[in-house]
Parts: C-alpha cells; structure tokens; sequence
C-alpha cells in the first residue's frame, strides 16, 4: 500500500516503473495474497503510461476460460476506470537528472531580438534529494554561441536567475523574486522587451501574473550562430547543471507577448501542446478575448527552434 501511494507522488518513480507495467498483468501467476497490492500498483501505472501492447494484456487477463471469467477481473476493470484519472499534463518531457540528460535544440543563424522574444513551458521541479538543493543549478534553458554569450536560466534553490551573457564571463543577471515549490507544476513565461532608444526590460510571468520585472540591457550582439541551446542543461552537461523534473510544451516566440496574450496561454492549461492554429486545438470554452489570441496570431510568433523543438532529444522519452 505504502509503495503505490509513493508512486502517485512521484512521477520519476512512475517512469521508472511503467516500463515494467507487463510484471503486475502476469497476476495469474502470483500469490493470492499479493494479487491485490500488485492490481493497486498496476491502475496507478496505468493512469500514468500504458501503451496498446500493454492494454491488450490487460483485457487478456480478464479474457473468459470454459465461460469463467478469471478470479481478478472485477479488480482489473476497476483499473480500467482509473486510466482517465490524471493529474497535471498528459504528455510531457521527464528530465531524470542525470549527466548528459537535455533536449538539444538546432542551431539558430540568427537570433531573434527587433521585437523582443519569450520562452514559455510549463515545468515542475523534482529533485532527487533536499541535501544538493543549494549547491546544484539545474538550468531551464541555455541559448548561447560557440563564444558563450547568450542567454540562460538557471534555478539557485528555489529562485529563478535569469542571464544576459554579453561577453564571455561578464553580463547581467536579475533573480527572479518567486519561490517555486518542488513537485508542483508552473506555468512560466520570460518576455525579452528590445527597446531602441530606451532601456530594454526583461518580465517573468508565473501562471499568467506578472512576478518579476526590471531594465536590463539583455540584447547580445553578435554575427556568430547559437549553436549551443539546451533546455534543461548547459553545453557542459554536467550533472549539476540539469534539469530535473517535468516540463510540458515548450515554446519559444520571436516577439515580447503582452500580459494578455500569456494571460490567455495560462488559461489553456498544462496539457495544451499545439500551435494556436485552429478553434478545435483546445476543448476549453474561453472567452471572446481570449479565443482571438489563438487563432493564427501567437502562430505567427513562434521561431524556427520551436517548430523543431522535438526533432533532438537526448535520453528524454516523453510521457505517452
């Protein structure tokens, strides 16, 4: 009981475990006694990841022998009905916090800065343990040239630093006065503001309200392509420098978007993971002046990285 109650609060642990989903269907060959902790893991994997090889064996299990239906079969539908009841996003990247874990993106020619950028996801912390906490940086993402100057944020604690590297080992940073709270999902948004003739400004939005904002001149000039950009580590890809937890979608557009627009992103939850093309993208009844952001407008914003976001992946299996 106690481990199946674990595993609903710890996605690493589902992960880990639903490869080996096929183990609790061979019950017809376990002890009576253990049949039911064994059902109870099998419905919390279930709800978690389950794959069409692994729903078959599961209506196997419960398939009728000389017109009897196996002893646990009322359990095993009990199963199924857990399947819809889930928590957080559908489908997401789990990042395990090991050396070398991190979604490696292409590299960009140019980067994007006349009208400003903004990178968006929706992530949670998880770390492995409470003693590293202070001493690891667990980065979100890293966009910087062979040179090392770009941009980067990384986690210090609980705090979110955000990086303007100008020239190599000299910059600005501004930390982000938000404490965010391991195990629980954000949905988070870092708008670059170019301004020409006036200070530029960088803002951090926390589930759709402004937590974060201050007069950086971020802008990084440069010829060089960024052909270093990780989300969830640096270049170096050491192990206390990534990520580890959970983001879902993840998006990177080649404008500042107003309050209102990242406003009306929040509202479409964790679990959204398309373009803002189309009405039928979401199943949310959104107000008027909310829809009118999604159709074809934010789209237009997105950068070639984000459209590629999935083509490079390093030991980061999303959830199915």
């Amino acid at each position: 009981m106690r481990r199946s109650s674990f595993m609903c609060r710890d996605p690493r642990t589902m992960t880990i475990s639903s490869h080996e989903i096929y183990v609790p269907l061979k019950i017809s060959k376990v002890k009576l006694n253990d049949t039911h902790l064994l059902i109870e893991m099998l419905g919390v994997l279930a709800s978690y990841s389950i794959t069409v090889k692994e729903l078959k064996l599961l209506f196997g299990a419960m398939k009728a022998i000389n017109g009897k239906w196996p002893r646990h079969s009322a359990k095993l539908l009990n199963v199924l009905r857990q399947m819809p009841q889930r928590s957080g996003p559908d489908v997401f990247f789990s990042f395990p916090g090991r050396k070398g874990s991190a979604i490696v993106l292409p590299p960009l020619a140019k980067w994007p800065y006349e009208n400003g950028f903004t990178f968006t996801t929706w992530f949670r912390l998880d770390p492995i343990n409470s003693v590293n906490i202070e001493r690891e940086k667990p980065y979100l993402y890293c966009f910087k040239t062979s040179k090392g100057v770009g941009y980067t944020a990384h986690f210090v604690g609980n705090c979110l630093v955000l990086t303007s590297m100008k020239i190599k080992g000299k910059g600005f940073q501004h930390c982000v006065k938000y404490e965010f709270q391991p195990r629980k999902w954000y949905m988070l948004a870092i708008v670059y503001i170019y301004n020409r003739w006036t200070k530029s400004e960088i803002k951090c939005l926390v589930n759709g309200q402004l937590a974060s904002s201050t007069e950086m001149a971020w802008f990084v000039s440069t010829n060089d392509p960024f052909d270093k950009c990780y989300i969830g580590a640096t270049p170096e890809l050491d192990e206390e420098r990534v990520f580890c937890g959970q983001m879902s979608a993840i998006y990177l557009f080649s404008e500042a978007l107003s309050t209102h627009q990242i406003c009306a992103m929040h509202r479409l939850g964790p679990g959204y993971k398309s373009q803002f093309r189309f009405d039928n993208e979401c199943n949310i009844n959104l107000p008027d002046n909310h829809k009118r952001y999604y159709i074809g407008f934010l789209s237009e914003g997105l950068s070639p990285t984000q459209k590629q976001l999935s083509t490079s992946t390093r030991d980061l299996p999303p959830r199915k």
